[in-house]
């Protein structure tokens, strides 16, 4: 068994289709693959297509079929996910003490990720400063646009 840690940035591309969908719906399809998500992924995720719904990247019956698509999928045991709790957030000031280029968002993600260091996930990500601090961290990493 292998496992996946998704940041929103990858999760999102399981979704709307664009670079680095293949990538994602690749190891989200393979039976051998366990997709974890940060609990803020949920909100994250519908943050972000409300916002292209905004901009007009998407319709928002686009956005209702992605997140009834999401919602299905969390019923359906797709993910496991991580709560956050208060040694997360302790976690997090120290992690971006260490790691001067993440922003809130991404040293929560790199929290979690750190409470996963036993199982050694993939993390899969858009972003560059949160895969640099994941691989300073140790962890093998992927950036799903990188796939061709």
């Amino acid at each position: 068994m292998k496992f996946y840690y998704l940041d929103t940035t990858a999760l999102v591309k399981h979704y709307h289709l664009e670079l680095g969908s293949q990538a994602v719906d690749d190891l989200m399809d393979h039976p051998g693959h366990v997709m974890i998500l940060g609990e803020p992924a949920i909100s994250d995720l519908y943050t972000l297509f409300s916002g292209r719904v905004e901009s007009g990247e998407i319709t928002r019956d686009d956005y209702f079929t992605a997140i009834a698509t999401f919602e299905s999928e969390i019923s359906h045991n797709r993910f496991q996910f991580l709560e956050v709790d208060a040694a997360t957030l302790k976690n997090i000031r120290l992690l971006l003490l260490n790691h001067q280029r993440l922003g809130a968002q991404q040293g929560l993600h790199l929290a979690l990720c750190m409470e996963l260091l036993a199982i050694k996930p993939t993390v899969v990500s858009t972003d560059p400063a949160l895969l640099s601090a994941c691989e300073a961290e140790g962890f093998q990493v992927m950036n799903p646009e990188s796939i061709l």
